[in-house]
């Protein structure tokens, strides 16, 4: 029997209950949110867990020499991890989103991570997941001060958000961020956070392996992100993963362990990702992604077998989303079988003329078009090769946080 699995699903949709058939695991994908002291309550190794919260000051150093106000903290010259610590940690702050009332918070309970500053009007990256269902936003900068701060833009199927704060211009200390499309696996990385409520909290290791696909945000995966071995644990959620010359190459925000804490596997969403999508959060629009309507799975050797195909590799389309971009293109989905494969589906082959061998490959291709674009697909279908195009339409969401 061949089963659908996370790696083979084209989650081109919103996840629907059933449709993948996971490997029975004590791992859990967990989203780095730590509660404020006082609320909140503490669940399981499956489950968000909310803790205490109250941020120390610490003090405000730069290779001993004062950060000048709106300079971008980045130190000339690195030579160790705690000299980039002094240059970049100022420009960290604690978020604190109150009076929530969903995900089992208590309504005037208080939920945070963290956040750090990319400009000079005071606006701060975090995570969605951070800030999401908050009735009210609290600033802590590194000095302790707190300030108020709105949410202006999310886009939650990247988990991803941006906050506008005053920030007092005499505290104001802005994060370089770099290019993660440069970043390599075994290179320094860096994070600061508040991990368990112990704000700006320095770990290291090194970037363990780039362009990874791991859990979902707002049903749709994941993907290209960095993946570290330094420590991350709830309360890191949002917060800069800085390389070894201080700029901010991803945003952490999720972990895979079988306990509580940090096993040596977190992930970071690649701050490239987050530089294109600033213009649109900054005036508050709405961030659409592309959605073709499907849920496939990758044709392997044994697939192919099994169901007798023409190809050894491509896309089986085994589900057609009702009224979806796919199904009004008139792209044809399996039907139900004994196996957990629906047979007879269009199979997938090069989309735009490039080839698919693999699922990844056709997602990450359809992340590079914008929603309204058309694509064109190669498909066989009863062993005849055909050109279908797809208008991509919006990826459908109800979690606009």
């Amino acid at each position: 029997m061949t089963e659908l699995n996370e790696e083979q699903l084209f989650a081109d949709r919103p996840a629907k209950k059933g449709i993948v058939r996971r490997a029975s695991k004590l791992a859990v994908v967990g989203l780095l949110l730590v509660g404020m002291a006082g609320g909140g309550a503490a669940g399981s190794a499956a489950t968000l867990h909310w803790m205490g919260q109250q941020p120390p000051v610490v003090q405000q150093i730069r290779s001993g020499v004062p950060v000048s106000v709106g300079e971008a903290a980045k130190p000339a010259a690195q030579t160790t991890i705690g000299a980039v610590y002094r240059a970049v940690s100022p420009a960290v702050v604690s978020v604190s989103a109150g009076g929530r009332s969903s995900r089992g918070i208590v309504p005037d309970s208080e939920a945070g991570g963290t956040g750090f500053v990319v400009d000079e009007q005071g606006y701060i990256l975090t995570n969605n997941h951070v800030v999401q269902g908050a009735q009210r936003i609290t600033i802590v900068l590194v000095d302790g001060t707190k300030v108020d701060g709105k949410v202006v833009g999310t886009d939650p199927t990247s988990d991803i958000a941006l906050i506008k704060a005053d920030v007092p211009k005499d505290k104001l200390v802005v994060a370089a961020l770099g290019d993660s499309d440069k970043v390599e696996p075994g290179e320094t990385a860096i994070a600061i956070g508040s991990p368990f409520g112990l704000d700006h909290t320095l770990t290291a290791g090194i970037i363990s392996a780039v362009d990874r696909e791991f859990g979902m945000a707002s049903g749709r995966p994941m993907r290209g992100l960095i993946q570290t071995d330094a420590p991350i644990n709830p309360g890191n959620s949002g917060g800069p993963l800085f390389n070894v010359d201080g700029e901010v190459i991803g945003i952490t925000t999720s972990i895979e362990s079988p306990v509580r804490g940090s096993v040596g596997i977190g992930f970071a969403i690649p701050i490239n990702k987050a530089k294109r999508l600033l213009p649109s959060l900054q005036k508050g629009q709405k961030v659409d992604h592309p959605y073709l309507g499907i849920a496939g799975v990758a044709i392997t050797e044994d697939l192919a077998t099994s169901q007798k195909l023409p190809v050894k590799s491509g896309v089986l389309v085994a589900e057609v989303v009702t009224d979806g971009p796919s199904a009004k293109a008139g792209l044809k989905g399996g039907d139900k079988s004994e196996t957990d494969v629906p047979t007879g589906g269009d199979i997938i082959t090069a989309v735009d003329n490039k080839t698919v061998k693999t699922v990844p490959e056709l997602s990450s291709y359809l992340d590079t078009k914008k929603v309204g674009d058309e694509v064109t697909l190669s498909v066989i279908r009863d062993g005849k090769t055909m050109k279908i195009d797809v208008t991509l339409g919006a990826w459908p969401t109800s979690d606009q946080g």
